[in-house]
C-alpha cells in the first residue's frame, strides 16, 4: 500500500543552506537510480507484465466535458488495478518522494512481495549544508534522516522493523551517477531500534479514499503506443471520507490545526489492468505555535513484476536482514 510520512521539519532550518540542499536535492531527485554488485533491479524503468489469459481493457473514452463518465472509468480502472496488484504472485515497487516544508527531505523506499514474504527498506535524507544537517540530527533526525528495514516471513505475524539514525545514512554517487546507500545496523547507538509493526495492507495503492464521490474533477486518456490508460484525478479535500485515513495521521504528526488544501493523483495502468506508475501530490498546512506551515509532499511509485526486480536478494540489506532474524 502506498504510505504517506510526513516530516516536520523544524523551523531552526529556515535560515542556512537551504537554497544548496533544494538545488542538490533537485537533481538527485530527478535522475535517482541504485546500485551495487548484484543484478541491476528495475526503478523507474517500468515493462508491462505478461500473464496468461489476461485480457486487453477496452474502454471508449468519453468527452473532456463529460467528466462523470471520466469518474467513473477512472474509479474502475483504479479499483481493478488494486485487486489485480493484491492478487499478484509476486510485485515490487520502488518509491521516490519529497516533502517540502520549513526544509526539504528526500527518500527512497523498495517494497517486495514475493511468495509470501513480505521486505521493505527505506532511506530518507536532507540535502544541506553540514550546518543545516547537525540542527536536523539534533531535532528531527528519527523522520528526516535515517534508514529503515521490515521484513514478515510465511508464518510470522508481525512484521519485523529495525532502524538507525546514527552513524546517519548517507550515500554515494559514482561516475555513472548512480547511488549506493550506507548504513549501518547497530542498535546499540543512539536511538536505533528494533520493533514489530501490524501486516502491510495491500488492498489499495493509496492510503486516499478514491470513489467517484470524492473526485472533485477527472481525466482518462490511452497511451496507444505503449498500451496503457493515464488517469488524472483531483481529489475533494473538504469532502470528510476522502481523508478519513490519512487526516488523523496528519494531525498526530502536526496538530490539530492540520488541513489538506489539495490533492492532485496520477495513475498509469497498464492494458492488462496493472498498476504501471503512481505519483501523489498533496499539499496540507497547519500552525505551528506562532508560525503557519505549508507543506507538499510529493510521491512516484514505479511498479514492477519481473523476477528480478522482485528478488530480496538483489536488494542492498534485505537478505542480511532476514538471515539475521531467522538465524
Amino acid at each position: 500500500m502506498f504510505k504517506r510520512i510526513f516530516y516536520l521539519v523544524v523551523a531552526v532550518a529556515v535560515a542556512a543552506g537551504v537554497g544548496y540542499g533544494a538545488a542538490l536535492s533537485a537533481n538527485l531527485f530527478l535522475s535517482s537510480k541504485v546500485t551495487h554488485e548484484k543484478p541491476q533491479v528495475r526503478l523507474e524503468n517500468t515493462e508491462k507484465p505478461i500473464f496468461e489469459n489476461q485480457q486487453k481493457l477496452v474502454y471508449e473514452i468519453p468527452e473532456l466535458t463529460d467528466v462523470e463518465s471520466h469518474k467513473a472509468i477512472a474509479y474502475e480502472l483504479y479499483a481493478l488495478a488494486c485487486q489485480n496488484y493484491n492478487a499478484a504472485l509476486q510485485a515490487s515497487s520502488f518509491v521516490k518522494y519529497r516533502t517540502e516544508t520549513f526544509g526539504t527531505a528526500d527518500g527512497f523506499r523498495h517494497t517486495i512481495r514475493n511468495g509470501g514474504e513480505y521486505f521493505q527498506t527505506e532511506y530518507c535524507f536532507v540535502l544541506a549544508t553540514e550546518s543545516v544537517q547537525a540542527i536536523m540530527g539534533l531535532f528531527a533526525a528519527e523522520s528526516t534522516m535515517f534508514a529503515e528495514r521490515r521484513y514478515m516471513g510465511v508464518d510470522m505475524s508481525e512484521v519485523m522493523a529495525e532502524k538507525v539514525t546514527e552513524p546517519r545514512p548517507t550515500f554515494s554517487i559514482d561516475e555513472n551517477k548512480q547511488i549506493h546507500y550506507n548504513a549501518e545496523w547497530d542498535l546499540s547507538r543512539g536511538k536505533n531500534s528494533s520493533y514489530k509493526l501490524p501486516p502491510p495492507n495491500f488492498e489499495f495503492l493509496t492510503d486516499q479514499n478514491i470513489l467517484v464521490e470524492t473526485m472533485s474533477f477527472a481525466n482518462v486518456s490511452y497511451n496507444a503506443e505503449e498500451g496503457y490508460y493515464i488517469l488524472r484525478m483531483e481529489l475533494d479535500v473538504n469532502n470528510a471520507k476522502t481523508t478519513e485515513k490519512t487526516l488523523p495521521t496528519l494531525k498526530e504528526s502536526l496538530n490539530d490545526t492540520a488541513y489538506y488544501t489539495s490533492m492532485i493523483e496520477e495513475f498509469h495502468i497498464w492494458d492488462n489492468g496493472y498498476p504501471k506508475y503512481f505519483r501523489s501530490v498533496d499539499t496540507f498546512t497547519g500552525e505551528i505555535s506562532i508560525l503557519t506551515m505549508n507543506a507538499r509532499l510529493d510521491y512516484e511509485t514505479f511498479y514492477h513484476y519481473d523476477d528480478i526486480s522482485c528478488d530480496y536478494k538483489n536488494y542492498q540489506f534485505m537478505e542480511e536482514f532476514k538471515d539475521k532474524l531467522l538465524d
